[in-house]
């Protein structure tokens, strides 16, 4: 028995139709009524507060792009590099460097600090 393929599915505007409307093509919505009592005419309910067109102006909401560009959401996981030399003087750094090749440490590996170190005596 010999099965038949189903002929390919149409896709997008190849299934025919009009194009969808935008924005208020679509129909909007109603704007709101109410009845003026002054002049007994029908007027948008937001004339009718009293609070005047721009009583809740101001500026805009920034959007997208508007905001500054890049996250900065990488770059806040590092922190300031620790400098495993502060507080020594030259002699010191220089001590340290010289027992760690001499300890057979490259360049790339990570410096014993303790190598190199003379320990003070308490007074």
């Amino acid at each position: 028995m010999v099965m038949k393929k189903k002929p390919m599915k149409k896709k997008g505007m190849a299934r025919g139709g009009a194009m969808k409307k935008k924005g208020m093509a679509r129909g909007g919505a109603k704007m709101p009524m109410s009845k003026d009592p002054k002049t007994g005419k029908m007027v948008p309910a937001f004339a009718m507060d009293g609070k005047g067109k721009m009583a809740k102006g101001g500026m805009m909401k920034k959007k997208g792009m508007a905001k500054g560009g890049m996250k900065k959401k990488g770059y806040n996981k590092g922190g300031a590099v620790k400098d495993p030399f502060k507080g020594l003087t030259q002699t010191q750094i220089i001590k340290i460097i010289q027992a760690n090749i001499a300890a057979g440490k490259g360049p790339n590996d990570k410096l014993d600090l303790s190598l190199g170190r003379t320990k003070r005596s308490k007074k």
